[in-house]
């Protein structure tokens, strides 16, 4: 697990410190956001595309509540335009591998 993920989420969602239990379930929420949304944008910088991190750190928020599936709802546009981007990266890695 990326600690600069770790704390950065920490830090947003007022988390002052944590224990073990909490930094593993945050670490647990984290991996499964960076999975669900890496299946729309398979190449996402996490660690400098903002827009990326914002999404991440929502996920997170959303699935701290047992209310990933109103994320899923409320995030639609965004989770559209972020699969939109990262279709349009790749396909212009592969123009210049070309």
């Amino acid at each position: 697990m990326d600690e600069f993920l770790l704390n950065l989420i920490k830090v947003d969602l007022g988390y002052k410190w944590c224990d073990d239990s909490t930094n593993e379930k945050l670490k647990h929420l984290i991996a499964e956001g960076l999975s669900y949304l890496k299946k729309y944008s398979p190449s996402a910088d996490f660690q400098s595309d903002e827009f990326a991190i914002s999404l991440l750190k929502n996920y997170v928020l959303y699935a701290l509540s047992n209310a990933t599936d109103d994320f899923k709802v409320n995030y639609k546009d965004e989770i559209l335009l972020f699969s939109d981007l990262g279709r349009a990266s790749d396909v212009s890695q592969e123009e210049v591998t070309r």
